[in-house]
């Protein structure tokens, strides 16, 4: 109400339904000190309430989020960890509710990722220790590059079945064959047929565990056809890093060229003595003969100076026998001279005579052959200073190298089974020289032969008739007396050994 300091209620009381009369009203009130004194106590109340309220919900809050937050920051603080590569951390989480299904999830995928990561770290060191051995094959096969492209022996290497996958250069020229050839062949292919069931048979016993040896000698047959003896030695080597066979040949062409050499002068050396022995024996049955051949020729000249000449049948009988006995004696004293070596100096002598005593001592053998022998010497041709013995060897030879050649050729009585002598006077670099060729219609000299017709112990005849010596003997000797000796042939054409001395301005006596 106006004018009042109080407050309080107004409530009308209305009549009830269906009554009728006045309304009532009723009014409470109380002085506003009274209201305020309570409204002050409820609201200071209410107000302690809620700071209490308020700190208690910060105290809620505070904790609630710290328990909240702590899985968050451990997820945080792991996932710093495994990016700075710590894979061995775990989040510690027993919660059942949204955090601990993440925090589990976190920790899976932490250990997946840490096999991952170690299968990705092994994985490397994997592939860094597979390319620090293809470095290593890499550099190994180098080395053994740079020590086999230059060895002096040819060494390949094959595959399981057989075919070579390197070959050096070495090889390579010992078989004749290009690397890119040989690629593409296998030992068989260059092996002759007659040693194939030889190297078939080791190669058997060596897989069967037998012992065999790792070094054998065998043929290698070239490209070209031609053979060349070969040393081998087989092993095991690492190639591209896999264990193939590999093979090593070594060219031993001179070792037997010395090995055959050291037996054709084995063979020579007895030939040899045994020459020297049948000088001896010739020698010494020369003498033996040469006595009772004068004692012959004296008794046949005894009767044919007692002898009537009116008896000219039988002085004709003894002089025939002294013509004979004659004729012995000469071959007898052809025979001591031949036989002997000569220790005087060179003196003059007359080409004639030293073809005719060289004739007396082969003419018959000659005869028998069935070759017809030719001889054209001039008697005014001038002497020469020789040492007519060893001309007379020079000559011995070339007329029985002549004899053998048409031997070979014609087997019987043929019209072109002819050696011919024949000499004649020439001029050379101002100088006189003699000529005396002996030549023969024999099959010709292949040029084969004829380059290596003067070297020691070369022969085309059989070894049990040749010795390879006579015409190299025969060049040393006329090259002692200032001279040459020279071959002019053709296959096929008639061959002419030309014997060449100097007549005059050779050297003094």
């Amino acid at each position: 109400m106006d004018g009042f300091d109080f407050g309080g209620t107004f409530e009308s009381i209305d009549h009830k339904k269906g009554n009728t009369g006045e309304s009532w009203y009723v009014i409470n009130y109380r002085s506003m000190e009274n209201i305020l004194s309570y409204l002050k106590s409820s609201t200071l109340t209410l107000s302690y309430i809620g700071i209490l309220l308020i700190i208690f919900l910060a105290f809620a809050a505070f904790f609630l989020g710290n328990q909240a937050a702590k899985p968050l920051m451990q997820l945080v603080e792991q996932s710093e960890k495994i990016a700075k590569g710590d894979l061995n951390s775990r989040i510690n989480i027993s919660r059942k509710d949204e955090i601990g299904y993440l925090g589990n999830a976190f920790n899976t995928m932490a250990e997946e990722l840490e096999k991952t990561t170690t299968s990705i770290v092994n994985l490397e060191a994997e592939v860094v220790e597979r390319k620090r051995a293809e470095d290593a094959l890499r550099e190994s096969e180098k080395n053994f590059r740079d020590l086999v492209e230059n060895m002096l022996d040819g060494v390949a290497i094959a595959d399981e079945n057989g075919y070579h996958i390197y070959v050096n250069p070495k090889f390579s020229e010992i078989t004749g064959y290009s690397g890119d050839e040989l690629l593409n062949m296998t030992g068989w292919d260059f092996t002759r047929p007659e040693d194939r069931p030889r190297l078939e048979q080791r190669m058997k016993d060596r897989r069967s565990g037998k012992s065999v040896e790792s070094h054998y000698e065998r043929i290698i047959l070239r490209k070209d056809g031609t053979e060349v003896p070969v040393e081998m030695s087989t092993t095991v080597t690492t190639w591209q890093g896999q264990k193939y066979p590999m093979a090593i040949i070594h060219d031993i062409t001179e070792r037997v060229q010395a090995e055959e050499e050291k037996q054709e002068m084995e063979v020579h050396l007895r030939q040899h003595q045994k020459l020297e022995a049948i000088g001896i024996l010739a020698s010494g049955v020369a003498h033996e003969i040469n006595n009772p051949i004068m004692g012959i020729m004296n008794y046949a000249q005894l009767i044919y100076d007692r002898i009537d000449p009116a008896e000219g049948r039988l002085r004709e009988f003894s002089a025939g026998i002294i013509h004979e006995t004659k004729r012995v004696a000469k071959i007898v004293r052809n025979l001591l001279t031949f036989s002997r070596q000569e220790k005087y100096a060179h003196s003059p002598a007359r080409m004639i005579d030293i073809v005719e005593d060289t004739l007396t001592l082969i003419r018959t053998i000659i005869k028998r052959d069935q070759i017809t022998l030719e001889v054209d010497i001039p008697d005014d041709l001038p002497t020469i200073n020789c040492r007519s013995q060893q001309i007379q060897q020079v000559l011995m030879n070339l007329l029985t190298n002549a004899r053998d050649t048409l031997n070979q050729r014609y087997q019987e009585y043929d019209p072109d089974k002819v050696i011919s002598v024949t000499a004649h006077l020439f001029e050379k670099d101002g100088r006189r020289w003699l000529r005396t060729t002996v030549e023969d219609h024999g099959a010709g000299v292949p040029e084969e032969v004829r380059e290596r017709i003067f070297d020691p112990f070369f022969t085309t005849k059989d070894r049990a008739t040749g010795t390879g010596l006579g015409l190299s003997i025969s060049l040393g000797i006329v090259q002692d007396h200032h001279g040459e000796l020279t071959l002019e042939s053709e296959e096929g054409q008639p061959t002419r050994f030309h014997l060449d001395l100097p007549v005059d301005n050779g050297w003094e006596l």
